[in-house]
């Protein structure tokens, strides 16, 4: 009777589609998409139908597990840096650099690599690069102001939208959770 009820012929054989895979493969997820679907409130059925107008399922899906996968990443990282547990024993630069390292989106969407654990003479060389200034060459080691080589931790840079001349970087300097930042 359900699949009488679909109007028309491809939505008849959409239906008989989904029920040869529910069967054929684990009819336990589909019930569960089944469930939810059938669970939606009539405004969110419409919602679902603009969304699925105006873009594939399987981008939706993609675009979902991203955001899940985000929130569950987000969600450990609170945890590795503020459990007691982990933030004794988190190291900063074998450890949540890395992880860090992997998932600069954190610092924002728009941002590339530009130096990962890099010195500050790569780092700066890598902006010249970036801003097309052959004149401006950098021979000599860029040093502190004691005079010691310093490593970036994660550089990161960006070409503004409005203006793809001008760029912005973020220096990114990580601290273990057990290091308590003051003035010095």
């Amino acid at each position: 009777p359900a699949v009488n009820r679909a109007g028309d012929r491809v939505s008849k054989r959409l239906t008989l589609g989904l029920m040869k895979e529910s069967l054929e493969q684990d009819p336990g997820s589909l019930h569960r998409v089944f469930q939810q679907v059938l669970d939606l409130s009539e405004e969110k059925l419409d919602e679902l139908d603009v969304l699925l107008r105006r873009t594939p399922l399987t981008a939706i899906i993609t675009a979902a597990k991203r955001i899940a996968d985000r929130l569950e990443f987000l969600k450990g990282l609170e945890m590795l840096l503020f459990t007691p547990e982990s933030t004794a024993t988190l190291l900063e630069r074998s450890q949540l650099h890395r992880i860090l390292a992997s998932e600069t989106w954190v610092f924002g969407e728009e941002y590339n690599v530009m130096g990962d654990d890099s010195s500050l003479t790569t780092v700066l060389k890598a902006h010249v690069d970036a801003l097309g200034r052959e004149e401006l060459v950098v021979s000599e080691p860029v040093r502190d102001e004691r005079g010691r080589i310093q490593i970036v931790d994660i550089a990161l840079g960006r070409a503004l939208q409005l203006n793809h001349a001008r760029r912005e970087h973020l220096v990114v300097e990580l601290k273990r959770p057990s290091v308590t930042l003051g003035r010095d």
